[in-house]
């Protein structure tokens, strides 16, 4: 069985390659560990990818109507906010995570996903 370092280089390999190929990211989702409380660079890319894997697959449902496992409520707005406050640590990652919003409001304004508005403060790290 891998220890925990070699485990978190699989996953961070599996990250890279779903980083090249988006398509990758429903293989891996099952093997991906619990994120790490605060967040790490690692966990909030992956939160990226699977949040646009989850947009896309909305996306192409087109015609077919919306995936039927998927919440219709706040849940995206709140998995967008909560990458927000997680990726405030890394900088380097505004743009992506801007993109991400970006997405989802157009996902919002086509009517593909319900408009909301979350009205919330920036989290406080755990004591």
């Amino acid at each position: 069985m891998p220890d925990a370092g070699e485990a978190q280089l699989r996953f961070a390999e599996a990250v890279a390659r779903c980083e090249a190929d988006p398509r990758q990211v429903e293989s891996v989702r099952a093997l991906a560990p619990p994120p790490a409380e605060p967040p790490n660079e690692l966990d909030v890319r992956w939160a990226m990818l699977t949040l646009a894997a989850d947009l896309d697959r909305e996306a192409g449902a087109g015609a077919a109507g919306p995936d039927p496992g998927v919440n219709r409520d706040d849940s995206w707005r709140e998995r967008y906010g909560a990458l927000v406050d997680a990726g405030r640590a890394f900088p380097h990652l505004d743009e992506r995570i801007r993109a991400l919003g970006k997405r989802l409001r157009e996902l919002e304004d086509d009517g593909v996903l319900p408009q909301t508005m979350v009205a919330r403060s920036p989290r406080k790290p755990a004591p």
